[in-house]
């Protein structure tokens, strides 16, 4: 069995880190560094068939990361991403000093970016790989089931919504807010539900941060505490689509108001 390209993933935030190692762990060999400096010191120690890195970083950014890569690897090839919008001229910078591609985050489907990576590594041009990727169509077949993000701090209300839509969604949830926005910024999905009150965070202010990156994406906010209460209503003006009340009525009921939403 042959061994998978090895790839060498620079991000200084942990979660960014991680989800794109679980994204990739099952076509590469993958190996993650939050120090830009240490991941430029392990490039030059050994090999690696691909680096990815984020460009705003502390210390160093991506762009010194790609001339580190291309000094003492000229063939490893570099992607960028960032979560901030650029201009035409700083991608052509980044792809002058060597860069193969820049990704923005949110990524949407992990499987095109693992399409663009074993693209590149197939020897196929930078511009070229990119274009067929983003052009591949979706194949057809059994309808796949919408994607929600969950995030409550309540542990219990976590796995019963996990059980109770299971068989109808695929469920991501989080009882930590920072690192389901972390998710949501490397993944597509077709909903997120928001408890309105945690500790960390309130769902006021993570549906603020969500419609930083995306404005359209249907919200829902739960509550136990109705659907009147003032926490609620400023929810909704800050870019909540809907209320789901708590304790779940059933589970049709619930399925439904999420349908709602994804059509």
């Amino acid at each position: 069995m042959s061994k998978n390209p090895s790839v060498l993933i620079v991000d200084d935030e942990p979660e960014i880190g991680a989800l794109l190692g679980i994204f990739l762990g099952d076509d590469f060999d993958v190996t993650i560094f939050t120090d830009p400096r240490e991941a430029c010191a392990e490039i030059t120690k050994r090999h690696y068939d691909l680096v990815i890195s984020d460009i705003r970083m502390p210390f160093l950014s991506g762009l010194d990361v790609v001339k580190h890569v291309k000094s003492v690897r000229p063939g490893v090839f570099v992607v960028l991403i960032t979560g901030h919008a650029q201009t035409v001229a700083d991608k052509a910078e980044a792809i002058g000093l060597g860069a193969s591609e820049v990704l923005f985050k949110p990524f949407g489907d992990p499987g095109k970016i693992i399409g663009l990576l074993q693209k590149l590594l197939e020897g196929q041009d930078p511009a070229a790989a990119a274009a067929a990727v983003a052009a591949a169509p979706v194949v057809s077949g059994q309808k796949s089931k919408p994607r929600v993000l969950a995030m409550d701090d309540d542990a219990g209300i976590v796995e019963i919504l996990q059980l109770l839509l299971e068989d109808y969604y695929y469920l991501h949830t989080f009882t930590d807010p920072m690192e389901a926005l972390a998710c949501f910024a490397v993944q597509k999905f077709d909903v997120i539900i928001i408890d309105l009150n945690m500790p960390t965070m309130s769902g006021k202010e993570a549906i603020l941060r969500i419609r930083q990156l995306n404005a359209s994406i249907p919200i829902i906010v739960m509550t136990g505490h109705g659907r009147s209460e003032p926490e609620a209503l400023e929810a909704l003006a800050a870019g909540g689509n809907d209320i789901m009340e708590k304790p779940f009525k059933s589970v049709e009921e619930l399925v439904a108001q999420i349908g709602k939403l994804v059509e």
